[in-house]
């Protein structure tokens, strides 16, 4: 009987000089501990801790469009900034936006790479683009006066603007020139 006794004790997690009443009591906390736990189940689970599956899938679905949303219109950002920045033409914008939203990080790459004169090359954006504010950007020069721009150092928007003064200046001599 003792050793039933000490292995009872060592079961219940009781200490090993625990009196034969401590063990019948621990047994007995451990059978009403039982029987709430079987009336509970057969009562059904509790409402205030638990949520009809369809309920949750439905939230579910709804919290993953929304991130969906969220991840397009992050994706879409990401991208109009490089297109302003000249690293990608409007053509590429859905592709872009289609690689962004899958990986960010490999588009932010792609972009951080790309020399940022495409959008100097393309010339007059296309119809679909003329007058989206997203897409103006400084003055669009040609691939030689890029060249020029980083051989002498000078700024996209200085050199227009001189360009066009001096453009300015020759119609004006051209013109006292003609009335002589």
């Amino acid at each position: 009987m003792e050793e039933l006794l000490k292995e009872l004790r060592e079961a219940l997690g009781l200490k090993v000089d625990a009196s034969p009443a401590a063990v019948t009591a621990r047994v007995r906390e451990l059978a009403a501990a039982a029987r709430i736990a079987r009336a509970a189940g057969a009562r059904g689970a509790d409402p205030a801790k638990y949520v009809a599956m369809a309920e949750f899938e439905k939230a579910l679905t709804e919290l993953n469009r929304l991130r969906a949303e969220r991840a397009r219109e992050r994706a879409e950002q990401l991208v109009d900034e490089a297109v302003r920045a000249g690293k990608l033409t409007p053509a590429q914008r859905e592709w872009a936006v289609e690689y962004c939203g899958a990986d960010p990080r490999g588009f932010g790459a792609f972009a951080a790479k790309q020399p940022a004169v495409a959008g100097h090359l393309i010339g007059p954006a296309p119809s679909s683009y003329a007058g989206d504010a997203r897409f103006t950007r400084g003055p669009r020069l040609g691939p030689a006066e890029l060249a020029i721009c980083a051989q002498l150092g000078v700024g996209e928007e200085d050199f227009a603007r001189r360009k066009a003064g001096r453009a300015d200046f020759l119609k004006l001599s051209l013109g006292d020139e003609n009335r002589d």
